[in-house]
């Protein structure tokens, strides 16, 4: 009897750190995701940064060459 206990026992304490690893491998996985999540969102800000200072410039050309032919005001295209 006393023999079977000890088994029971080892089972159980085997089935609490299979389960304790899954847990954690479980957080380290959330951990990777979310930190992976971080690094794609700043990338697409500092995309999005690079594509407005690339408009701005575009729009400041824009409004130079538009003084250097005499346009005044901004431009009006009819179709």
């Amino acid at each position: 009897m006393e023999e079977m206990d000890t088994v029971q026992n080892t089972q159980a304490a085997e089935h609490r750190r299979v389960e304790e690893d899954q847990d954690g491998q479980a957080e380290a996985d959330w951990r990777f995701e979310q930190q992976h999540r971080e690094k794609r969102e700043r990338q697409a800000e500092e995309e999005l940064d690079e594509f407005e200072r690339e408009i701005k410039e575009i729009e400041l050309r824009a409004e130079q060459r538009m003084k250097q032919v005499g346009v005044g005001g901004g431009l009006d295209i009819t179709v």
